[in-house]
């Protein structure tokens, strides 16, 4: 990653990790932040998360990646309402962003796209700091589908804005680099960085046999699936 932006890891590197989804509270963006810098020499990480609207955050909420506070207001107001509320938001993220590369001067911003949040990119253009773009789905069409988006042509303005602004964008699959080239995105400032996982949080796991007969499953293939209601 580092490679891109005409460092190595000899030289020391600070990273900003800044996310903003009123529904997830920036946690595994921050999560991420910290494990890469605990994990590459000469990086230090200082994860930004958004203002809360409710103290107390229950394993289930975190777990769904949901917060209660988002979710009465959600079903409180009208949906093109709460999307103008998503940029409203901007003003006070672009406030805590910038205060925070002042105090910190990183030389990255790290940020997990999230639709309608501009504040990064304002940043990047004010201050001259590296931005990467991590993008885990096109969210203007996911929410068109499965949320109902109501300003859909002011969502995918800003997708495409902010796609396009990135020093370097990181979708997590081939395929949504195609949908990230769709938007204008030049090939060359695109990097697919799958989703992995930490393996030393699973070390000293059960063998896959052992687990499975003590859980009483069968010893082929087990596709398990749920659904919330």
């Amino acid at each position: 990653m580092f490679s891109l932006l005409g460092a190595t890891m000899a030289q020391p590197m600070t990273m900003y990790s800044k996310s903003f989804n009123g529904e997830e509270y920036g946690v595994m963006p921050g999560r991420t932040a910290m494990s890469i810098a605990a994990r590459c020499r000469g990086i230090s990480a200082r994860p930004i998360k958004p203002a809360r609207l409710i103290r107390s955050v229950t394993p289930r909420a975190i777990a769904c990646a949901s917060n209660p506070a988002i979710d009465a207001i959600k079903r409180a107001i009208p949906g093109a309402m709460y999307e103008l509320l998503e940029l409203a938001y901007n003003l006070t993220a672009f406030l805590r962003l910038r205060r925070a590369v002042a105090e910190f001067q990183p030389d990255v911003i790290y940020e997990r796209f999230s639709l309608f949040l501009l504040a990064g990119m304002w940043v990047h253009r004010l201050s001259g700091v590296r931005w990467l773009l991590e993008i885990n789905a096109p969210l203007c069409e996911e929410r068109a589908r499965n949320d109902g988006l109501k300003l859909h042509a002011l969502g995918r303005w800003a997708q495409g804005l902010i796609w396009r602004s990135a020093d370097v964008a990181l979708p997590v699959t081939g395929v949504l680099a195609k949908t990230v080239m769709s938007y204008g995105v030049p090939e060359a400032r695109i990097r697919v960085i799958h989703n992995g996982i930490d393996k030393a949080s699973f070390a000293g796991t059960l063998p896959r046999p052992t687990a499975k007969a003590a859980l009483g499953l069968p010893g082929g293939v087990v596709i398990a699936s749920a659904k919330e209601k």
